[in-house]
């Protein structure tokens, strides 16, 4: 077939390769042996501190919690939701991934969820939208854009002795209940 484009066919070609090498072909499965709070505690094997895991409730919702910490041979998750309908023995399965949202200029001024679904009532349209682990490395100082633009806080306090600049990073530190 002469004249035949195949660029659009090779594109499709390596789409399908890329979902194909980040489907997962089996799931470890466990069961949550203790809940206190937003903190459950699993038996599940294979798991890495970040890891997103799905909690299926009594009524066969399924809630998010992402994997902290390890407890001998215990796994502790964080909920990323409430606890309703989850109970001992309730079912653990892992992703094996982090959490991803959708990153971009779609997101300016949109509330979202920590799943990265919006919470605002629109529409969050992701064409075109890049994919980013919630928890990764900061960029490095140097390549950071240089701050030029003051922020203005309206604290005169703030502003005269601590000027901070539009797209700074900043910590803001204080002791609980001191306002």
């Amino acid at each position: 077939m002469e004249g035949l484009d195949t660029s659009k066919l090779d594109e499709l070609k390596y789409k399908v390769k890329d979902k194909l090498d980040e489907t997962q072909l089996f799931r470890f499965k466990g069961t949550v042996s203790k809940l206190l709070g937003l903190t459950v505690e699993v038996k599940l094997p294979g798991l890495k501190v970040g890891d997103l895991c799905y909690i299926e409730t009594k009524d066969g919702r399924k809630k998010p919690a992402e994997v902290q910490a390890f407890k001998g041979e215990a796994a502790q998750l964080l909920l990323l939701y409430d606890g309703e309908g989850i109970g001992q023995g309730s079912l653990v399965t892992s992703t094996g991934k982090p959490i991803i949202i959708p990153v971009g200029d779609f997101l300016l001024g949109r509330l979202i969820n920590p799943m990265g679904e919006p919470i605002d009532g629109k529409p969050l349209d992701t064409t075109g939208a890049m994919w980013r682990a919630v928890e990764g490395p900061p960029p490095g100082p140097f390549e950071r854009p240089i701050i030029t633009e003051i922020f203005s806080t309206g604290v005169r306090a703030i502003d005269s002795c601590m000027t901070m600049g539009c797209g700074q990073r900043l910590g803001l530190f204080a002791g609980s209940g001191v306002g």
